[in-house]
């Protein structure tokens, strides 16, 4: 009788370890077509996004930004934003040199109509640029 015993747990505990596979699995396959379904609606929107992780390193960079650029996401991936991102008010002919600092502590306090972009190569593009912080769950959320 205490074989039998044995016997019926070890099936037990093999159901249960393919039920949580299956489950672990189908989890996995909704997170993949949620991430494909952000990738796609982030490359779709006609402005540059450019997101960092907390600190200032780009981890999200789509086709427009690149364009606007001239960095493709491959060379800039990992890189600190500050690194690519050149833009200058135009009215006062001044850099903007810690882009991510301002984003991050709301301290810029310039006209972001008057500024534009030097991309990779020179190119000046007038851009309308909104900096936004985004805060996860665990973080301040009082600016937002």
């Amino acid at each position: 009788m205490h074989l039998l015993c044995i016997n019926v747990n070890i099936l037990i505990n093999k159901n249960n370890e393919k039920y949580f596979y299956q489950k672990l699995y189908e989890n996995n396959q909704k997170q993949l077509q949620q991430h494909l379904q952000y990738k796609l609606m982030l490359e779709s929107i006609g402005d540059g996004i450019i997101c960092t992780d907390s600190n200032g390193k780009i981890q999200i960079f789509n086709y427009i930004a690149e364009l606007l650029t001239g960095y493709k996401f491959e060379e800039i991936k990992n890189e600190h934003v500050n690194k690519i991102l050149n833009i200058v008010d135009k009215t006062k002919i001044e850099k903007h040199n810690d882009i991510f600092k301002t984003i991050a502590d709301g301290s810029y306090s310039g006209d972001y109509l008057q500024s534009v972009l030097i991309s990779k190569d020179g190119i000046i593009v007038p851009i309308n640029y909104s900096p936004a912080g985004a805060s996860g769950a665990n973080h301040d959320q009082s600016n937002s």
